[in-house]
C-alpha cells in the first residue's frame, strides 16, 4: 500500500523502480542463504520475482477499485 496512495496515480517509472527494488532484495536474500548453509538457486529467485510481480499487481488493482469515485 506504500506504493500508491489515495488520489495519486502510479507512474510506470515508479512501478518499475519498486519492482527493481524488490528484485534486488530477492537477489540479496538468495545470496545470503549461503551464510546459513543453504544453496542459492535461480529458481528460488524466479519464484520471489513472480511473487513480487503478482503482489504489486494485486496492490495496484485493488487500489484502483478502492479509490474509484462512485458513479
Amino acid at each position: 500500500w506504500r506504493i500508491i496512495g489515495p488520489g495519486s496515480r502510479l507512474s510506470g517509472a515508479r512501478f518499475m523502480g519498486w519492482l527493481a527494488f524488490l528484485l534486488a532484495y530477492a537477489a540479496l536474500d538468495e545470496t545470503t542463504l549461503q551464510l546459513v548453509g543453504r544453496d542459492c538457486e535461480l529458481g528460488d529467485w524466479m519464484a520471489d520475482a513472480m511473487g513480487a510481480i503478482v503482489g504489486m499487481a494485486i496492490c495496484v488493482m485493488s487500489a484502483r477499485f478502492r479509490w474509484a469515485e462512485p458513479a
